[in-house]
């Protein structure tokens, strides 16, 4: 098994490394065991408290590769324009009792799902507030960096 133990700055040139590919959980973990697209296997091993990203590039043992993110199922909720405050409230308030992560993208609101049932479900809570613009797609999911507080003691 190759130790990967050092993170390198962005300047790396990624072009011919070798790629770990993860989910978003695993991304949350500072130590992981995983195979590269090369099929070497490999030990990811982070200082405790230091959790992987999108782009991040490691070494160890005389290797070096980029960490990507998989894309996974995400509603994607195109906010409308001249959206009144009290419909901003009651969509945080709905969103909010889902106790999901959510990310936020231009006017756009990203949760992620289980399956694509759940964009019915969205639709029918949502046309309460006249959102009616939902997608469902495939991406690269990150929570918003604001978003990960919680009001449970």
């Amino acid at each position: 098994m190759i130790r990967l133990d050092t993170i390198l700055d962005d300047t790396t040139n990624t072009k011919n490394l070798d790629v770990i590919s993860l989910d978003r959980v695993q991304m949350q973990k500072s130590r992981i065991r995983h195979q590269s697209k090369k099929g070497y296997d490999m030990g990811i091993d982070l200082p405790v408290g230091m959790t992987l990203y999108n782009g991040i590039i490691l070494q160890g043992d005389g290797h070096i590769v980029t960490i990507q993110q998989m894309p996974e199922l995400v509603c994607v909720i195109q906010m409308p324009r001249n959206v009144a405050p009290s419909t901003l409230v009651l969509l945080g308030h709905i969103l909010g009792n889902l106790h999901r992560p959510i990310d936020i993208q231009n006017n756009q609101i990203l949760l992620p799902i289980q399956d694509v049932s759940e964009e019915a479900t969205f639709r029918r809570i949502l046309n309460r507030l006249d959102i009616d613009d939902i997608a469902v797609e495939m991406r690269v999911f990150v929570p918003h960096n604001n978003a990960n507080v919680s009001g449970h003691a």
